[in-house]
């Protein structure tokens, strides 16, 4: 059983997933606008993190899928720098 605090999770763009130990990352895109610059950085996220795709929400956002629960401290310290 893992410990985890959902609670943070969430609260770090991360949501709970049905695959046991991964999770996915939610990347808001306010007004569905997105600065290029942020592509690079987010297809690195995907594909050193994830599964190596990158869904569009209907909801204009993007998700990281299968990002594991053990590299979820990992990637938050890495989105903060």
């Amino acid at each position: 059983m893992l410990d985890i605090n959902v609670k943070k999770l969430k609260k770090n763009a991360f949501r709970v997933t049905k695959k046991r130990g991964l999770t996915a990352s939610r990347i808001r895109v306010p007004g569905g606008h997105l600065n290029v610059k942020y592509f690079d950085i987010i297809k690195n996220i995907a594909d050193n993190y994830g599964n190596g795709t990158i869904h569009m929400t209907v909801l204009q956002g993007l998700e990281i899928p299968d990002i594991k629960w053990k590299t979820c401290q990992k990637l938050m310290n890495f989105c903060s720098q």
